[in-house]
C-alpha cells in the first residue's frame, strides 16, 4: 500500500501488524511507520515516537549486546529527523551511536561531517 502512494491504508496496515504477538517483540511496524511519517508525510513528531518505540521494542527483544541493520537504520532515521527539526545535539548523538556500533557505517559518517561544518 506505501509503494503505491496509500499511506494510510499502510499506516493502519503496520499499526495492526505490530499488535500481533509477533509484532510486538519486531522493530519492523515501527520502523515502517516511521518511515512513512518521515519520509512521505514529513510528520517529524509521529516518526520519532514510531522510531522510539521501534528501538524501545528492539532494546527490550534484542539479546544483550546484539545489533542489526534495522537498529541501525532506527538511528540513523532518527538522526535524520532531529536534524530536519534543528535538534543537532540529538541528532549527532544518533549518529555517533551508529559509529560506535560499525564505525563504516558511511551514511552516518557524512551526516556528521555535514553537521560538523
Amino acid at each position: 500500500a506505501w509503494s503505491q502512494g496509500l499511506t494510510e491504508k499502510a499506516l493502519e496496515a503496520f499499526a495492526k501488524a505490530a499488535q500481533t504477538p509477533f509484532g510486538q517483540t519486531q522493530i519492523w511496524p515501527e520502523l515502517n511507520r516511521g518511515r512513512i511519517f518521515h519520509l512521505s508525510l514529513q510528520n517529524y513528531e509521529a516518526a520519532i515516537d514510531a522510531y522510539e518505540h521501534a528501538l524501545q521494542i528492539f532494546e527490550e527483544n534484542a539479546p544483550v549486546g546484539e545489533s542489526s541493520p534495522g537498529y541501525i537504520e532506527i538511528l540513523f532515521r532518527l538522526g535524520q529527523v532531529y536534524a530536519a527539526t534543528g535538534d543537532i545535539e540529538l541528532a549527532k548523538l544518533n549518529y555517533e551511536s551508529i559509529r560506535d556500533i560499525d564505525p563504516n557505517y558511511e551514511p552516518a559518517l557524512a551526516a556528521l561531517e555535514r553537521l560538523s561544518q
